[in-house]
């Protein structure tokens, strides 16, 4: 399967990407009642990626370097693009802005895949 790679995210991006990550499975986790079994499915398929996700940027962001790559999987980079348009709480103009950064970087490559 295809690999998506966020380039050059600086040490800051990362934090902000990692709370916002934080937020939205933590909102998953406590809405996770759902009448319907695919939506009910969905959000446990989202809660797990986003769970690892956060794992994956702490190892990161306790690297310590100025700049990271992220290699993610398709999965992993559609939850956070869903992580990016998930909006519980008014957001600061700079994690708007990485957050909308990330989100086009990762939409043009799921597009180039098809």
């Amino acid at each position: 399967m295809k690999k998506i790679t966020l380039k050059k995210l600086e040490h800051s991006e990362l934090q902000v990407l990692q709370a916002q990550i934080n937020i939205f499975a933590t909102f998953l986790g406590k809405h996770l009642k759902s009448s319907d079994l695919v939506t009910f499915l969905d959000a446990i398929i989202a809660l797990d990626l986003s769970s690892n996700l956060f794992y994956i940027l702490r190892n990161r962001i306790e690297k310590q370097t100025s700049f990271s790559n992220l290699n993610l999987s398709v999965a992993q980079a559609a939850t956070i693009v869903k992580a990016c348009q998930f909006e519980i709480y008014e957001r600061n103009e700079y994690t708007k802005n990485v957050m909308l950064k990330i989100s086009n970087s990762i939409d043009q490559q799921l597009k180039s895949l098809t």
